[in-house]
């Protein structure tokens, strides 16, 4: 649907936005918003197609949309694709960002929707009669030197609100007002010119009486200045007399002042003594905890407790409840505890309200409130019988108490003073709690093998769903819901209105504990010590951790897991990023590039020393194929099926089968060194380093067509985006566009130092600086959108996997994830030396590494987490 208005908007506005389409189109206006992706689509060439063929962009503005990643997204890329920014007020915002801080908005907030919508309306209207008689104006003073009559320049002036007045348009109008007057004064002249001579003599004389007057009243000005000296001179010889005084004054003072400072020097010398002894004390206490602080950078791991069991992230900080009868607060980022609080006996779980932590105490059937800002303790409150699992929902407190089968809910009119709701029976021995974003609450009975759903408003039961055996921990995912049968080793997701089993996950043993980090499923087996990362879409377990003994609980905080090791009185902090290579294929020798065959699973690697090519099938890369050579490969380009085409030392081009190997048919012969190649859907374009050019080759007849593009120095990479063709120039530190169709190089875009390499991502070009150790985000204009700063070491490749941008560090020996849409940094990934080449292969990200691998990075499961990240913030 090209020609349309495209619609950016946060989530949170969405009932605004979608009645501002609605009415829009019922104007007759073609409307894009995001509901109109189709199932299967991917969102980012979606979004980067719509926006692209949109004629204008009306961005939906509140303090939601500001905050929101996405709509910052589109609206840089529309102003990226030089479209009409009509930005709409919904609510007030303190800072508009730089691409809108120029456009005029329409304030939908302090004026009627029907009065602000029918402006906008007639700001997306294009006719204008008034303007095109200004603009047919202007052309005819162009052509011509005729002015504005003064007819047109009274309707010009009634609608110049309505008018757009380019420089050319106001000097017109200026010229032709200037005319208009000048010939309105030559008539006022001629008949008025014998008046005009009679009064000059009168004129005259006044002007003389005036300068009189003048210099009398300046010569009474100075007279009053000088009496205003005399006296000012008085005043200061009082001053200093006074000055006299207090000096005298002073000296009587002094010697009360001495005895003072001799007083003041005694007690700072026992001052000194005892800071002296504090320093030491806090010394000895710093050093301990920069020894702890140490211990945690190198492995993650915070001594907690005697046997911690229970564990939730507050927004900020980390709560640990441990059978020691304590609970403690602890820093994310240094492992350091920052307050414990003690307890009358060890507590058995632990829940947030949004303010206070609650504990419950499984053998004194208690539960207690803690304010976490003093670590203070409210007196307890006795609930059911053995309470085993806290959850807090909508307005109170729900207890799940084991040994009588009952859910209980606390309730507070003043937060002060708790009272507690009547029991309600449950199923058989109730394990665990939940609360969903849909007024629901779960119960998981271990006893009976049940889960039960209630409205958490009223106690009411909703439903009862049948489980496998011994359910004892439960996730939402915000559609369904998890449950872990600790006693068959299974975890089962459940759809919560029928009962129905839509996934069932084998696992090690015993899982006790579940978590949703907004975009993934973790499982901790206590059975063998281990935690899983499950891909809620296919069940498929990614990550498959070993963490320390009895992992019990976990929590995320936003970017990292976290997990209680029971038997070791620990928590430990879980960097996925740092485990995310699944396996490394071994090769014979140095590897220079290479290239994936498709979504097939293979990848072609052409060898930096043996002239030769090599073909993986991954699935079983014991059985390779190779297409020998007997010069230097120096690219590799995929056009179809699995054909390879690689770039040779020779000044050739050479087909070879990605499968069998060998070569398929003859050489193509070229007029320079093939640095890069870019296939187009065609055609194959060819970059010459040495030569400064780039030119286009018919792979079906071998010819050269039209003649070389004369680009920047040293064009090391190129790439086609659908449209355009990208040049990277290494030499001038530069990125070219070229316009394929006609030959012609629009003007440079200045990047870092080195570019290397480039990459597309449906919407944006990114280029990876290697000497200035960032990359670049450049819209289709030409505009550079973002640069990321915290990658690397000598960035020198780049791959994108329809959902993040990758960039391997030679000098860092890292490849990290970056997120498109915010230009951060996700994940840091450390691979063995010197990574020199990135591939995705539909599934996997593979790096190639001068030790003479490759390796298999699980770029799924790192965006998994980034969407969790997302979701959280």
């Amino acid at each position: 649907m090209a020609g349309h208005i495209f619609i950016s908007y946060s989530r949170r506005d969405i009932d605004f936005a979608s009645r501002l389409a609605e009415d829009l189109k019922d104007r007759g206006f073609k409307i894009w918003i995001d509901r109109e992706i189709e199932g299967g689509e991917r969102w980012r060439a979606s979004i980067g197609k719509a926006l692209r063929e949109a004629n204008e962009a009306i961005i939906v503005v509140s303090p939601h949309s500001m905050a929101s990643r996405w709509v910052m997204y589109e609206g840089s890329v529309a102003s990226g694709f030089e479209k009409p920014i009509y930005p709409v007020m919904l609510e007030p915002v303190s800072e508009l960002p730089v691409w809108m801080e120029e456009v005029q908005y329409i304030d939908f907030h302090q004026k009627p929707y029907e009065t602000a919508f029918q402006e906008l309306v007639d700001a997306l209207t294009p006719p204008n009669v008034f303007q095109d008689l200004l603009d047919q104006q202007v052309l005819a003073y162009r052509q011509t030197g005729e002015l504005l009559g003064e007819a047109v320049l009274r309707l010009i002036d009634e609608k110049r609100d309505h008018l757009t007045l380019t420089e050319e348009a106001e000097d017109l109008i200026q010229r032709s007002k200037q005319a208009l007057e000048y010939r309105r004064r030559l008539v006022r002249a001629s008949a008025g010119a014998a008046i005009l001579l009679s009064i000059v003599a009168v004129i005259a004389g006044i002007l003389a009486l005036r300068a009189g007057s003048e210099v009398t009243a300046a010569s009474a000005s100075l007279s009053t200045a000088q009496a205003d000296m005399l006296l000012a001179n008085n005043d200061l010889a009082t001053a200093r007399l006074a000055v006299t005084a207090a000096v005298g004054e002073q000296s009587t003072a002094q010697a009360e002042i001495d005895i003072a400072a001799t007083r003041q020097v005694q007690a700072q010398q026992q001052l000194a003594t005892a800071t002296s002894a504090v320093g030491q004390a806090q010394a000895r206490i710093a050093l301990a905890e920069a020894q702890l602080v140490r211990l945690f950078e190198s492995t993650g791991t915070v001594p907690v407790g005697r046997r911690p069991r229970s564990m939730i992230w507050t927004g900020e900080r980390l709560w640990v409840a441990s059978e020691d009868s304590t609970v403690m607060r602890i820093n994310p980022e240094t492992g350091r505890v920052e307050q414990t609080v003690a307890l009358d006996a060890p507590p058995t779980t632990l829940t947030w309200d949004g303010s206070n932590l609650w504990v419950a105490y499984q053998d004194r059937h208690q539960v207690q409130r803690i304010d976490p800002q003093t670590g203070s303790v409210q007196p307890p409150l006795t609930v059911g019988n053995n309470p085993s699992a806290l959850v807090w929902a909508g307005d109170g407190l729900w207890v799940a108490s084991r040994r009588d089968n009952t859910i209980q809910r606390l309730t507070s009119t003043d937060g002060n003073t708790w009272t507690a709701g009547e029991p309600i029976a449950v199923g058989v021995d109730p394990r665990a709690l939940l609360a969903d974003d849909q007024g629901r609450l779960w119960v998981a009975n271990r006893g009976d093998n049940t889960v039960q759903g209630f409205d958490s408003a009223s106690g009411e039961l909703l439903i009862t769903l049948s489980t496998g055996r011994g359910p004892m921990a439960l996730a939402w995912d915000g559609q369904a819901l998890w449950v872990a049968n600790r006693t068959e080793n299974t975890v089962q997701q459940l759809d919560p209105t029928s009962g129905r089993v839509l996934t069932t996950v084998p696992v090690d043993k015993v899982p006790v504990a579940l978590l949703w980090d907004g975009a993934s499923l973790w499982i901790a087996n206590d059975g063998q010590d281990t935690l899983m990362q499950v891909d809620p879409g296919s069940g498929r377990v990614l990550v498959q951790l070993a963490t320390g003994r009895d992992p019990l609980a976990m929590a995320w905080d936003g970017r990292r897991l976290w997990a209680i090791n029971s038997r070791e009185d620990a928590i430990k902090r879980i960097d996925v990023d740092q485990a995310a290579i699944l396996r490394t294929i071994s090769l014979p020798d140095t590897p220079l590039t290479m290239v994936a065959v498709g979504s097939s699973g293979r990848l072609s690697v052409a060898s930096a020393s043996a002239n030769i090519v090599r073909h993986i099938n991954t699935a079983d890369p014991e059985r390779m194929s190779y297409t020998e050579l007997n010069d230097r490969p120096t690219d590799l380009a995929w056009t179809s099926g699995s054909t390879i085409w690689i770039g040779r030392q020779n000044n050739a081009l050479t087909p070879t089968n990605a499968v069998a190997g060998g070569v398929l048919g003859s050489s193509i012969s070229l007029s320079h060194t093939p640095a890069a190649l870019a296939y187009d859907g065609s055609h194959m374009w060819v970059s010459s380093e040495a030569e400064n050019l780039v030119f286009e080759v018919d792979l079906q007849t071998g010819a050269q067509i039209g003649r070389p593009i004369v680009v920047g120095n040293a064009p090391v990479d190129v790439l086609w985006d659908g449209e355009r063709l990208w040049v990277a120039n290494s030499g001038d530190d530069s990125v070219m566009r070229v316009n394929t169709n006609i030959g012609l190089v629009w003007s440079p875009v200045q990047v870092g130092h080195n570019p290397r390499a480039l990459a597309w991502d449906g919407a944006t070009l990114w280029v990876a600086n290697r000497d200035s150790n960032n990359i670049m985000q450049i819209s289709p204009g030409g505009t550079v959108l973002a640069t990321v700063t915290g990658v690397g070491e000598q960035p020198s490749a780049l791959a994108w996997d329809g959902h993040s941008l990758w960039v391997a560090s030679t000098g860092s020996n890292t490849v990290q994830q970056i997120d498109p849409v915010t230009a951060t940094v996700q994940a840091t990934v450390p691979v063995n030396e010197r990574p020199i080449a990135l591939s995705w292969d539909g599934s996997s990200l593979w790096v190639a590494t001068e030790l003479n691998s490759l390796q298999e990075i699980n770029a799924r499961s790192l965006n998994l987490l980034m969407d969790a990240r997302r979701a959280i913030r």
